[in-house]
């Protein structure tokens, strides 16, 4: 029984499948969209509103950034991302309180027939 487990495991260790989704979340804050599976894009959708959320905080104030805030997200984002990029990311959002990404089913993949979906961030 999964009684009070919650989470999928994708068929991997937990290192894996941390560094699985910090990989997604990366990406997805670099590019802003990205395609992958159904199951993967529902899990990352939960990671991505807490992080945008982070940033947000971070960049509350104008004249001054909480950079204990952005450190706490330095071992989730990938070492490409800049303060500049995360500065986008708050202003983009800055008047939104919630709900800072989109699912879209976009049908099977042909290979294994598994569900692909898009997912991007809000304007």
């Amino acid at each position: 029984m999964k009684h009070l487990q919650a989470g999928r495991k994708f068929s991997r260790t937990a290192k894996q499948r941390k560094a699985l989704m910090n990989g997604l979340l990366s990406q997805l804050i670099l590019k802003g969209k990205i395609t992958t599976t159904l199951a993967k894009a529902k899990e990352l959708k939960k990671d991505a509103e807490t992080a945008v959320s982070k940033i947000k905080k971070a960049y509350a104030s104008e004249e001054k950034v909480d950079i204990a805030k952005i450190r706490m997200l330095k071992p989730v984002l990938a070492k490409n991302i800049t303060p500049a990029d995360l500065k986008k990311i708050s202003q983009r959002f800055a008047k939104r309180k919630s709900g800072f990404t989109r699912l879209t089913k976009s049908g099977p993949r042909k290979s294994d027939s598994a569900e692909k979906a898009i997912i991007e961030f809000i304007d």
